[in-house]
């Protein structure tokens, strides 16, 4: 930081509660906000909504590491793809189920509209009698 700039100047930006988080200053004749936790930089003339998601999400991640020192934070990318590896099992696991079905399968259709968001929903379910009859359910869509 070449030279630190008064909070006063910022305060308009960036609320008070928030402030005590950043020091403030000037690189390169702009002014940025430094996280005190992290020496992370945030351009203070562009919106404060960084800072304060930033705060937010590095507080909760500084929470996590004190439970568990050891914890690493999942990627969306991993999660996905997880998440995807999982649906391919279980996809695998329903196919082989429903090819071992001695008798009939009663697909039945619900739809519903969810009161919130004003959207219609439908699902598929099968429903059989295994082989050891034992009555089976299962959610396709």
């Amino acid at each position: 930081m070449d030279n630190v700039v008064n909070v006063e100047e910022c305060s308009n930006q960036i609320r008070i509660a928030d402030q005590e988080h950043y020091d403030f200053g000037s690189v390169n004749g702009k002014e940025k906000a430094i996280c005190k936790y992290c020496k992370h930089a945030y351009v203070v003339g562009s919106g404060t909504k960084g800072l304060i998601d930033h705060h937010k999400t590095y507080k909760m991640r500084f929470g996590q590491r004190s439970i568990e020192p050891l914890f690493k934070p999942i990627s969306r990318t991993t999660a996905r793809r997880d998440i995807m590896s999982m649906n391919e099992i279980e996809r695998a696991i329903l196919l082989t189920m429903l090819g071992k079905i001695p008798g009939r399968i009663a697909i039945t259709s619900d739809m519903w509209i969810s009161s919130n968001q004003k959207r219609g929903y439908m699902t598929v379910t099968p429903q059989f009698i295994d082989s050891s009859w034992q009555l089976q359910s299962r959610l396709l869509s």
